[in-house]
């Protein structure tokens, strides 16, 4: 309507104002300025990966990051505004998704429900072995449903979302990260973990004679390392005369 429209810039001191007014003005003369109020949760988590992240985290690291984003995030709150985000849809959010059955237990469960189907189809097996395979699939199925979302994945995606909204804090975007009033739901119960017994190790390293993979075998019953720790060993990390393993790099499918 030709009506000049005014905008208020603020910052910690004269110079964070100065420098956030040439930004703006510089935007708005190459026409990539966005109003605050415009831009949403979703516009913003793109902004933050591609130039404030993408160059300055590792590749696994940055995938990672995407993932949080694109498969927990944006669906989530990404069509709210920034500035209207507040802890209560954060909290909402993480609460729903600790909720969750896991993509990959859901898929287990599937096949589980497939081949459960199948074999009810069956009809030249024993009524015997039927029973024994239904109620052993059954309890599969039963066992998988109780699964949730790890405490680890809810714990990430928060600090994931945090750092994007720190930065919008430090681009005086917002005034506060409100991560900071988010709660983190946890587990109702710890999950517990079995270890071999001595007399298991014993038997498994035994079980072990003549298998191809041996030595990687023993040398993960003997330090904890995990698979993609593991498989990413090279023999620069590996020093016979001090007898010392050093970790620095993991794989993953």
């Amino acid at each position: 309507d030709g009506k000049p429209i005014r905008k208020s810039i603020y910052g910690k001191t004269r110079k964070d104002v100065s420098n956030e007014l040439t930004a703006a003005l510089n935007s708005i003369n190459n026409g990539t300025y966005i109003e605050p109020a415009r831009i949403t949760v979703e516009s913003w988590m793109d902004t933050w990966l591609k130039d404030y992240k993408k160059q300055s985290v590792k590749p696994k690291t940055y995938e990672s990051y995407v993932f949080i984003i694109q498969h927990y995030i944006e669906p989530a709150i990404g069509n709210i505004s920034l500035r209207d985000l507040r802890p209560d849809h954060i909290q909402k959010m993480l609460n729903e998704i600790k909720a969750r059955i896991p993509e990959r237990t859901l898929n287990k469960i599937k096949k589980l429900e497939y081949k459960l189907n199948e074999h009810s189809k069956g009809s030249n097996k024993s009524r015997k072995k039927e029973v024994i395979d239904k109620e052993s699939i059954e309890e599969q199925i039963a066992k998988l449903s109780k699964e949730r979302i790890s405490d680890r994945t809810i714990e990430y995606i928060k600090i994931v979302l945090s750092g994007a909204l720190q930065q919008a804090v430090e681009n005086t975007l917002l005034i506060r990260n409100v991560c900071d009033a988010v709660k983190l739901p946890k587990s109702a119960e710890k999950k517990k973990y079995r270890v071999f017994t001595m007399d298991e190790q014993n038997r498994f390293i035994n079980a072990l004679d003549g298998e191809r993979q041996r030595a990687a075998f023993l040398l993960d019953l003997s330090t904890g390392l995990r698979v993609g720790e593991l498989v990413a060993l090279k023999w620069r990390n590996i020093n016979l005369e001090k007898g010392l393993l050093n970790i620095d790099e993991t794989l993953s499918r």
